[in-house]
């Protein structure tokens, strides 16, 4: 399977059409995290992305959303959450993102590509998302985030 190498673009939703969620610290990491794969989702979807699988696993482990974007490009997309109290500095959670997970992501797309043999190509990308104190959730999508050749 090729993997697809280019530049990093990123894009942040403007605060009036930041999601809203409440109090980002109830239900504990878990819930936050479903939560922020949710919003990945209905974010991806919005800009006219055909969301293929979420959470697909397999014996190395998971990938977080499968989904083709605008351009048919099929990308597997890690999504990070955290909170942050109002006014602190964003935790920019695309930094957990480091090159231990991205190797394991790149295992993963092979996997992938045994599973889906008309799969030809692949890209990864991060959806990082910070859940702020005043109830909203910002969201960042960096688009190859990393490459295969690690």
């Amino acid at each position: 399977m090729e993997t697809t190498v280019g530049t990093q673009g990123s894009w942040q939703i403007a605060p009036s059409q930041a999601e809203t969620w409440g109090d980002p610290g109830a239900g504990g990491a878990r819930e936050l995290g479903s939560r922020g794969e949710d919003a990945a989702v209905r974010s991806l979807e919005r800009r006219g992305w055909e969301v293929v699988e979420r959470n697909w696993r397999c014996q190395l482990g998971e990938v977080d959303i499968v989904a083709r974007d605008p351009d048919g490009q099929l990308a597997l997309v890690e999504v990070k959450t955290r909170s942050c109290p109002q006014g602190a500095p964003d935790p920019m959670p695309e930094l957990a993102v480091d090159d231990e997970k991205a190797r394991r992501y790149v295992r993963l797309a092979g996997v992938y590509g045994q599973a889906h043999p008309e799969v030809g190509s692949v890209r990864f990308d991060v959806i990082a998302i910070t859940a702020t104190g005043d109830g909203h959730a910002h969201l960042r999508h960096i688009s190859n985030a990393f490459c295969g050749g690690m």
